[in-house]
């Protein structure tokens, strides 16, 4: 099984419109980064994770010429918003896009005409599946397990570059540990795990 990250920016990209910071007028290419977005690649199966505005961009990217299904986290706009794009994966059948009721919901409501009885020549065709509320579900060959997590509440500025310039793997130990010093926090290892304690809130796990 095979997991390619296609995007991990921030809800706006990196670099964000109109920002002068160090990380948005970097000249280092892993400083330009695209909406959150992953594929997930088994023997027989390709699932996308989540749709956002840069969907395009990362298909064209990625090379990327077939997709089975899609599999949404949650429904904000940089998750959901590129879903319109699918069109050239849900031409000849309908493409399924599994999503629990709230995200769902979002989707019916950002694109109606999807589900119209009239459809237009084009319009993306495409089929909710529902993920029922922390039951386990199949998308061909792979089993998945549902696990809830509830972020609290962060000031923006206090994280932006740990968000925006991530050096090792999806998270930055270094810049952790650079905006937590107040905290007296002196090791990487203990910023990540005080990161974890005291911002992310793990209520199923």
């Amino acid at each position: 099984m095979k997991l390619t990250f296609l995007g991990t920016g921030t809800s706006t990209g990196v670099p964000e419109l109109g920002c002068k910071c160090e990380v948005c007028t970097s000249g280092d290419p892993r400083d330009s980064r695209l909406r959150c977005s992953a594929l997930l690649e088994s023997g027989n199966t390709s699932i996308l994770i989540d749709c956002g505005p840069d969907f395009r961009a990362q298909m064209l990217r990625a090379g990327v010429s077939h997709l089975d299904a899609l599999l949404i986290t949650h429904k904000h706009y940089d998750h959901t918003a590129g879903i319109d794009d699918l069109r050239p994966y849900a031409s000849l059948h309908a493409f399924p896009i599994y999503a629990n009721n709230d995200s769902a919901c979002q989707i019916r409501s950002m694109f109606p005409y999807c589900f119209g009885e009239v459809k237009y020549p084009g319009v993306p065709n495409i089929e909710l599946c529902s993920i029922e509320d922390m039951k386990p579900f199949v998308i061909g060959d792979v089993d998945f397990e549902v696990n809830e997590i509830k972020v609290k509440p962060i000031s923006s500025s206090e994280f932006n570059d740990v968000v925006k310039r991530p050096k090792f793997s999806v998270f930055s130990l270094e810049k952790i540990k650079e905006k937590l010093e107040y905290y007296e926090v002196s090791k990487w290892e203990d910023a990540l795990e005080y990161y974890f304690e005291n911002f992310i809130e793990h209520s199923k796990y």
